[in-house]
């Protein structure tokens, strides 16, 4: 398994799971920057779970994580 393989599972099961909370500045901010992250490096599983987390608190004002179908 590649660099990138790994870092990716490791944030889609480790990392982003733990990322939880209401609609806030920092919030907003810390989401944008993990997917500039994961886009810059490659982690396409990481992009799109933090796409949808990003989707779910512009909408529904609360970030939980949950797996992609």
């Amino acid at each position: 398994m590649d660099k990138a393989t790994a870092l990716d599972q490791m944030f889609v099961s480790k990392i982003l799971p733990k990322i939880r909370g209401t609609d806030s500045d920092e919030l907003k901010e810390a989401l944008e920057g993990l997917k500039t992250l994961a886009e810059g490096q490659g982690l396409q599983n990481t992009a799109r779970h933090l796409k949808r987390m990003m989707e779910d608190r512009k909408s529904k004002g609360f970030v939980k994580f949950s797996p992609l179908s």
